[in-house]
């Protein structure tokens, strides 16, 4: 009787133990999604792919990642394509007396060691163009990334609704700051709380 006691005490100990690790692993963000492990590809870690929903007859999508450089040395993000875009390319955006400027990045993104960068709304972003068919909310889209030195890795990016991030980049309205910061939130999770893990800061060129 007692080992079953020592038994089932371990089995518990077990599960608790996985629960918590699983808590660990996916972290709610403040619009209640669940964000799951990062992909790593050499000192590269890549984390909460997102993409916003687009409408019937809308040809062009932003993409939104956070990107960590744990390496020693800079890298740089020189690629990315889907197969539910006719391309994508990495872009920069601004505003500047209250005109938005969006333009590809020539070379790619630099990826300085140490540091985390930013995809998000109101800024660096993947843009998917000519999507093909509307891209629905709740859906994955498979997005393959190319660095310069880690080399290739096959994300997915999850489809938020239209108005997540609100105002961010749907080519009809300027960067909501406030939008920024939800995406910065999703960031946030998905890389399992950088502030707590190294501190590295927010590197957006």
């Amino acid at each position: 009787m007692r080992r079953l006691t020592l038994v089932s005490m371990l089995a518990a100990g077990i599960a608790v133990s996985l629960s918590a690790a699983a808590q660990d692993a996916q972290t709610a963000t403040g619009d209640g999604c669940v964000v799951l492990d990062k992909v790593v590809v050499g000192d590269i870690e890549i984390g909460a792919p997102w993409a916003r929903a687009t409408r019937p007859g809308q040809a062009n999508a932003g993409g939104y990642v956070t990107i960590v450089n744990r390496g020693t040395e800079d890298d740089r993000l020189v690629h990315a394509s889907s197969p539910r875009a006719g391309r994508t390319e990495i872009h920069s955006m601004e505003i500047v007396d209250d005109v938005m400027s969006m333009r590809p990045l020539e070379g790619g993104l630099e990826l300085p060691a140490g540091e985390t960068v930013r995809l998000q709304p109101g800024g660096l972003h993947l843009m998917l163009i000519d999507v093909a068919a509307p891209l629905g909310e709740g859906e994955s889209i498979p997005v393959t990334v190319e660095f310069e030195k880690a080399g290739p890795a096959e994300l997915s990016f999850v489809v938020r609704s239209a108005s997540y991030g609100r105002g961010g980049h749907d080519h009809s309205a300027g960067a909501d700051a406030e939008g920024a910061e939800v995406a910065g939130v999703a960031d946030d999770c998905a890389m399992g709380q950088q502030a707590g893990h190294g501190g590295h800061g927010s590197h957006n060129h």
